[in-house]
């Protein structure tokens, strides 16, 4: 999984390399709690995500192969395999595809190795290539998604944030009723110390 915040910017998709790193970027230790912090650029808008997801990385025949890439030479970019459990009785639907391709794609995975158990006993593995995975990937059982529609999403719930979320150091809290298109955006910071609701 992976948490964000996003601030102004330029470009759309992708990283960016050290040298344009802002002042706002933190070191390329990964802050506590996080495996990694990743900077996108997203429809003119930074974010910086931290994520949690595994990554296993091979530098190549003769090379040194690791778990973790967030201590790794290449820092924010390097790429690997992400690694996704997947319960074996359970359908690969677009949406779990749509979580395994945003894990990867954050990551700058290049694939998914899906290891399937049943009760915690590995089952088998797939390796899933993370460009595929909009279309199924071969394992999606109801179709695929549109990576277009995805970032046009983001990007719209990004600048809904980024319009509302005006207080520094505020907690807000998104949600979306079961059954329901529109979010709600609370500032439950005002909760804390005892103000009322603006």
């Amino acid at each position: 999984g992976a948490g964000g915040g996003a601030g102004g910017g330029g470009g759309v998709g992708g990283e960016e390399s050290d040298s344009d790193v802002e002042e706002w970027m933190p070191d390329k230790e990964a802050p506590r709690g996080f495996r990694r912090v990743v900077r996108w650029q997203l429809g003119g808008l930074s974010v910086l995500l931290g994520s949690d997801t595994l990554i296993c990385r091979h530098d190549g025949p003769g090379g040194a192969a690791s778990i973790d890439t967030s201590h790794s030479s290449a820092g924010y970019a390097a790429s690997g395999v992400s690694v996704a459990l997947h319960d074996a009785r359970s359908d690969v639907t677009s949406l779990v595809c749509l979580d395994y391709w945003l894990d990867a794609v954050m990551s700058s995975s290049s694939e998914v190795g899906i290891c399937l158990h049943n009760g915690g006993v590995v089952q088998g593995y797939r390796a899933v290539p993370t460009d595929s995975l909009p279309a199924g990937g071969g394992i999606c059982t109801d179709g695929g998604f549109s990576p277009a529609a995805v970032s046009s999403c983001a990007v719209s719930v990004l600048r809904f944030l980024q319009q509302h979320c005006t207080r520094e150091a505020a907690t807000y809290w998104l949600v979306r009723r079961d059954g329901g298109q529109e979010l709600e955006l609370y500032d439950i910071s005002v909760l804390e110390l005892g103000e009322p609701e603006p």
